[in-house]
Formats: structure tokens, sequence, C-alpha cells
């Protein structure tokens, strides 16, 4: 694979108020054919992410937005190559105070399958709230809860005999750790 990638960051505070800004491109030729489709050439692959943070006294807001583009269609099978396809978010705000720390965040993706949209596409979303105590110079107790929600549809037609992945995954789940750094 041939790629090229670049990305521009800002960071600047405005009267107490800190601003950071990020974007990114990646463009990718790819050579290397798929192995269920013998002889079709997958093609070119295009992303593009930005992202943003805002602080200011104890709180932090931030978020960003990454995008994978493909579609080079398939013909000898039939079928759009758009397994390359994603879209993914994340979100979150952090508020601290003293040693205590607690925070909120959030991601959400899709991949889009081989079929018609709908069918053989890839979700998942995740949650969590967190919190730290610092003890001591580094020394930190992290705690957490956190939930998810992951969503795989075996696509209908020819790619059903390539990819096997039905599944509807939930939970919740804690954890709870202590750091220590010199």
């Amino acid at each position: 694979h041939d790629s090229v990638e670049g990305a521009l960051n800002y960071r600047e505070a405005f009267g107490g108020v800190g601003v950071q800004l990020s974007t990114g491109i990646r463009y990718m030729n790819q050579t290397q054919e798929l192995s269920a489709f013998p002889g079709v050439d997958p093609g070119t692959m295009f992303g593009y992410s930005l992202g943003g943070q805002l602080t200011f006294g104890g709180f932090t807001v931030g978020g960003a937005y990454r995008k994978i583009t493909s579609g080079k269609d398939l013909p000898a099978a039939g079928l759009d190559q758009r397994s390359l396809q994603s879209n993914v978010w994340s979100a979150g705000a952090r508020y601290e105070i003293g040693p205590y720390a607690a925070g909120l965040s959030c991601i959400s993706g899709e991949a889009v399958g081989f079929e018609a949209p709908g069918t053989g596409d890839l979700e998942h979303f995740n949650c969590a709230v967190s919190g730290t105590y610092t003890l001591g110079p580094g020394i930190r107790l992290i705690g957490g809860l956190f939930l998810f929600d992951d969503e795989a549809e075996t696509p209908a037609g020819p790619a059903a005999a390539t990819i096997s992945n039905t599944s509807d995954t939930d939970g919740w789940g804690g954890t709870i750790a202590l750091t220590a750094s010199f």
C-alpha cells in the first residue's frame, strides 16, 4: 500500500478558555487484492478526521469525528465493497477540582457491510462514567462504570458464505485501579 497522510493541530488560550482543534486526512492506494474476490482491484481509500476541545476552569468538553470512505464496485461478485466505509464519533466531558475528577464519555461507530445499506453492518456504542482521586504525588485511585452495545449482521447473498458474524451483544461493567507513576 502507498499512503499519504497529513494533520493540523491548533492550541491556544483566550482569557482563561483553552481551545484545541485538529483535523487530518489519509489517502491510500490499495494494491493488494481481497482474498475473497481474487482478481478484483480493491481501489483506493480516503479518510478524514475532525476534533475539538474546550477547557474552562475545571471543565473540559470535547468531541471528534472520523470518516473512512471507499466504494469501489466488485463487479466479479456483483457486490459493492463498502466494508472499508466507517463513521466514528466520540464526545466527552470532565470536571476536576483539587484531587478529584469525574467524567463521562461516549463513542459510537458503524462499519458499512458488503450488501445494501442496512444489511451486513457492524455497529458499536459505548458510554463510560469515570472518576479519579489523587492520593499523593504520582498515586491515583481510578474507577469507572461502562455500558456497551455491539451489533453485527451477517449479510445476505454471495457475501454470506464469506462472512459469518451475526451477534447482538450488550452489557455493562466496572473497574477500579490504583496507579503509581514515578
